[in-house]
């Protein structure tokens, strides 16, 4: 792989995990509305495991790429 090759795997990478990011905090939000709705407003508070963890990866992977 050349290293233009590789930069723009890395590039595609990133634009994929947060496209990933972007959805799964969509999701959360979501989720939030309905746990409000349904009266469990505890569970709207923060962030959700899945989009906290996504965006963990994704500074790790900004530290290495």
């Amino acid at each position: 792989m050349t290293p233009e090759e590789a930069e723009k795997t890395k590039e595609n990478c990133r634009s994929l995990l947060n496209d990933i990011i972007l959805t799964a905090e969509e999701q959360d939000a979501v989720h939030k509305v309905a746990a409000i709705k349904a009266g469990k407003g505890s569970q709207a508070v923060g962030q959700s495991w899945m989009v906290f963890h996504l965006k963990a990866l994704k500074e790790h992977l900004n530290e290495v790429l």
